[in-house]
């Protein structure tokens, strides 16, 4: 609730500058960056590693549930030599998978670290720079806004940079290098935690 409290006045504000903008001739814009991240090549190849994982942590969780139905529905018949044999297996695959699960964890912390934000920056300069070359005063996120014209919309045209970029360069960011004077560029964003 005090998110949407805060939420109407900065939309109110944003039309208010947009309104202004345009009078001004101040050219804005706006992207949704989910779809420009979820876009990214190697953002996607981490998505399907991850998938991946997901769906063997799926299996092992399905493997253990099934064998402790087996073994309530076996208990009466079985010996109790046997049951606590199972009961050991099954506490030996919980285990095993609380393993995976924090292997898992720790390796999309490593990914995160090491593969998303240097691409999520790559793509935060590609954006400065559709700003800076197109006469841009203000691109904002689609999230802050609450109504805009398609005309405003640069998603589709970032996504199509973004995919140049890595596809000319492969998943690399290393040769993407920014300076210093990029950051100071970007004004309300400089200030902004990741």
């Amino acid at each position: 609730m005090r998110n949407r409290q805060c939420a109407i006045p900065v939309a109110l504000a944003l039309s208010l500058l947009v309104a202004s903008a345009t009078a001004q001739g101040i050219k804005i814009g706006f992207i949704d960056t989910d779809k420009v991240i979820a876009s990214c090549p190697p953002i996607q190849a981490e998505e399907e590693a991850l998938e991946a994982k997901e769906n063997q942590l799926k299996t092992m969780q399905g493997k253990i549930k099934q064998q402790e139905m087996e073994l309530e529905a076996q208990k009466p018949t079985l010996k109790e030599d046997d049951i606590t044999r199972r009961e050991a297996e099954i506490k030996e695959q919980k285990r095993q998978l609380l393993r995976y699960l924090a292997k898992v964890e720790r390796e999309m912390k490593e990914a995160q670290a090491q593969k998303i934000d240097p691409v999520v920056d790559v793509i935060e300069r590609i954006i400065i720079e559709l700003g800076k070359k197109d006469g841009y005063s203000l691109i904002l996120d689609k999230d802050d806004i609450l109504y805009g014209t398609g005309d405003l919309d640069l998603t589709d045209k970032v996504v199509e940079l973004v995919k140049q970029r890595f596809s000319g360069s492969g998943s690399s960011t290393s040769s993407e290098g920014a300076s210093s004077s990029d950051s100071s560029s970007r004004g309300v964003n400089s200030e902004r935690e990741p």
